[in-house]
C-alpha cells in the first residue's frame, strides 16, 4: 500500500484518476455544483468558459482516456462529495490575533464578515466547502490565509481629520436614540466640548478574513474526508499531515 497524506490523496484523486472517462458514480447532490465549480475553476486557469460539462466530482474528464478511475480515487470523489450534505458552522476564534485592534476596527470586520456568512445557510456553506476542497485538489493549493498588517487613518471630511461629537435624541414614543452630529465649531474655530476623532482601516479586511475562515473550513474537511476514507482504501494508506503538494499558509490560526 502506498503511504499518503490527505492533500496528497486529493490532488492525486483529482488531477490524475476522476479526469479519467466519465468518471460518473451516479447520485444526485453534487452535479449540477461540480459543474458550476467546472466553469469557475476554467475561467480562473484559462480567462475563458469551455464548453465542456466537467464529470460528478467536478473536473473535465478526459475522454481520450478509455480506462477508469482507481476504485480508491472513487471513495475519495464520493467523500468529498459528501461535504455538501453536512453541517460547517461558522467559527468564532480569532482571525487576526498576531494584529494589534486598537481602535477594534478590524473585530469590527470580521463580526460583519461572520454574520455575512450565518445569514447564508448551512447548506450553502456545506456546497461552498465542497468547492473549496475541489478548488485546492484540482489547483494544487489550499486557500491563501497571508494578509499585511492593516493600517489605519482617520475619518476625513472636505479632506481634514473629521470631529464627532455623540447625541442623543427622543423619539415621538419616549424612545432614546443616540446619533451622531458634527463635532466641530467652525464659528470658534474649534471642536465642540466632548469631540472625537475617528478611525477606519484604508483596506477592508473582509476578503483577507473570507480567505481565513475558508482556510479553516479546508482543514476541517480534510480530517473529515480522513476519518470517512480511514480503513476503507484498498491501495492507500493515509497519514495525518499536510503534504507539500498543497501550499497551506504558513501563520497558525490556532
Amino acid at each position: 500500500m502506498k503511504t499518503m497524506s490527505i492533500d496528497a490523496l486529493l490532488v492525486w484523486a483529482f488531477t490524475s484518476e476522476l479526469c479519467k472517462g466519465g468518471a460518473d458514480s451516479g447520485g444526485s447532490g453534487g452535479a449540477r455544483w461540480a459543474q458550476v465549480w467546472g466553469h469557475m475553476r476554467e475561467m480562473a486557469e484559462l480567462g475563458i468558459v469551455v464548453d465542456r460539462s466537467p464529470n460528478a466530482f467536478g473536473v473535465i474528464p478526459d475522454i481520450g482516456d478509455e480506462g477508469g478511475p482507481h476504485p480508491d480515487a472513487l471513495l475519495v470523489g464520493e467523500a468529498v462529495r459528501a461535504l455538501a450534505a453536512q453541517t460547517f458552522t461558522v467559527p468564532d476564534m480569532p482571525l487576526f490575533h498576531e494584529f494589534p485592534d486598537p481602535h477594534g476596527l478590524i473585530a469590527m470586520e470580521v463580526d460583519g464578515v461572520r454574520r455575512e456568512l450565518r445569514q447564508r445557510g448551512n447548506a450553502a456553506i456545506a456546497r461552498h466547502v465542497m468547492t473549496i476542497v475541489i478548488g485546492a485538489a484540482v489547483l494544487g493549493r489550499g486557500p491563501d490565509g497571508a494578509c499585511e498588517p492593516p493600517r489605519y487613518r482617520m475619518v476625513e471630511k472636505y479632506g481634514k481629520p473629521a470631529w464627532f461629537v455623540a447625541r442623543r435624541m427622543r423619539g415621538i414614543s419616549g424612545e432614546v436614540h443616540a446619533y451622531e452630529d458634527e463635532g466641530f465649531d467652525a464659528a470658534k474655530g474649534r471642536p465642540k466640548r466632548g469631540a472625537y476623532r475617528k478611525w477606519q482601516l484604508c483596506e477592508p479586511l473582509r476578503g483577507p478574513a473570507m480567505a481565513r475562515i475558508d482556510l479553516l473550513w479546508w482543514r476541517e474537511a480534510l480530517g473529515r474526508i480522513g476519518a470517512d476514507l480511514d480503513g476503507r482504501l484498498s491501495a492507500h494508506r493515509l497519514v495525518i499531515g499536510a503534504g507539500a503538494e498543497i501550499e497551506c499558509f504558513a501563520h497558525e490560526l490556532e
